[in-house]
């Protein structure tokens, strides 16, 4: 099934298909443009009771060997006790939350943890074998330290650590209190002491780690999540004529709050109500969004205009980014945010409403690419944007040879210059 090659890589992460979502792409790809040049082994977790399943994904298996653990979190456990009807066994945790408590309350260094002696025995079974790398991709940050004590079990391996999100810079859910934030801050010390390399997503999170962990800093790399163009071929334009769509896509997290973009909204239908023009937000949603943004959309009366669209495969996402006259890109108050879609939506050539403290690192993009968005503050300026799309007065261009530059191929190629760097 493999393919000779110079180098042997162990990942270990806990996104992987058959699950969807943002966590899964970065490596999904990775290891697809890299098939040839290394052999991956992956290490991964089994999916768990609500996860988003995209069968689409699975061909991945074809490009490296894949072994799983069982899925062990509090989390999975509490869903799969509340979908048993078990209400008496989770009543004691606080109404609303549930899950986002429990991964607070095991946030050492997150929920992960109780697999971590699962990585440790089957990743020592697996490095008995030679391997030159092993790689951990985070969150969660436990396979961050179950890749810095497989390293510390076999020394003669190089480590790299591959942060999508900051850990204790800028953590995703704020520590209880203090002892937690040091606990963790002890744990990531230990994690990037051992690491021979650290790559994260973007610019703004290496200043946040050489700000944090001055130390480091010479280990630090960037290697962007990007895009793929060929996703765009398989898009077809389903919108009817003389409609406008604006598009999100993406996964809403707790820190993503759409609600200004749905203010704007309701804003712009209140004056117009105009029935041609049409809203989409398509992607999994995460508490309290799963429940909360339908429920807005309809609180603000906008069931005509506003669709909420659950997690579909890219292919069917490309057909609405094929369609869309325009784009919102959520990015939310995660300051050294950047999602990918920031990458597709440029390459699509259309007008770019920015939310969020987390669009300044999509700005700065935006800048490099000399692509043309908006940086919406208000519910006024959302709706501004959409008045300027409807009348023609918004474009959307870029500098395509600087965009393509952030292709997950061109990335991959980094990827593997990194890797044939730290072992030499």
């Amino acid at each position: 099934m493999f393919t000779a090659s110079s180098l042997k890589v162990l990942l270990l992460t806990s996104y992987f298909p058959p699950i969807g979502g943002a966590g899964v792409f970065r490596w999904y790809n990775f290891i697809k443009y890299l098939y040839g040049k290394v052999d991956f082994t992956v290490l991964t977790r089994k999916p768990e009771a609500g996860e988003v399943i995209d069968e689409s994904l699975k061909y991945v298996e074809n490009f490296a060997e894949v072994l799983r653990i069982p899925s062990v979190s509090p989390g999975a456990i509490y869903k799969l006790l509340k979908n048993r009807g078990s209400s008496s066994s989770v009543s004691s945790l606080p109404a609303g939350g549930n899950v986002e408590f429990l991964q607070r309350l095991f946030q050492v260094p997150d929920q992960r943890i109780f697999e971590l002696p699962l990585l440790l025995l089957k990743g020592r079974k697996i490095l008995s074998k030679d391997f030159d790398i092993i790689i951990a991709s985070a969150p969660h940050y436990s396979y961050l330290l179950a890749g810095s004590l497989l390293k510390m079990l076999k020394p003669g391996v190089k480590f790299v650590i591959d942060l999508r999100d900051p850990w204790t810079p800028d953590p995703l859910f704020p520590f209880l209190n203090a002892a937690y934030r040091n606990l963790n801050i002890f744990l990531e010390n230990f994690v990037l002491k051992n690491a021979d390399s650290i790559v994260v997503v973007n610019d703004g999170m290496k200043d946040l780690y050489i700000g944090s962990f001055p130390e480091f800093s010479e280990k630090l790399e960037v290697i962007y999540n990007g895009f793929n163009p060929s996703d765009f071929k398989k898009g077809r334009n389903i919108k009817p004529l003389k409609e406008y769509w604006f598009v999100f896509t993406g996964t809403l997290y707790a820190y993503r709050d759409p609600s200004l973009v749905l203010e704007g909204i309701k804003k712009f239908i209140q004056e117009k109500n105009d029935k041609k023009v049409k809203f989409f937000f398509i992607g999994e949603r995460k508490p309290p969004w799963n429940s909360k943004l339908p429920q807005l959309v309809r609180d603000l009366n906008l069931i005509e205009n506003v669709a909420v669209i659950d997690y579909i495969p890219k292919g069917e996402v490309a057909d609405y980014l094929s369609s869309a006259d325009a784009f919102f890109h959520i990015a939310g108050d995660y300051s050294v945010g950047l999602s990918a879609k920031i990458f597709e939506y440029l390459y699509a050539a259309r007008p770019i409403c920015i939310t969020g403290k987390g669009g300044r690192e999509s700005l700065k993009i935006l800048k490099w690419v000399r692509g043309k968005g908006k940086l919406c503050k208000s519910n006024s300026d959302v709706y501004n944007f959409i008045k300027e799309v409807v009348h023609g007065k918004a474009t959307g261009k870029v500098a395509l040879q600087r965009l393509l530059e952030f292709t997950r191929e061109k990335q991959a190629e980094i990827y593997l210059k990194l890797f044939h760097e730290v072992v030499e």
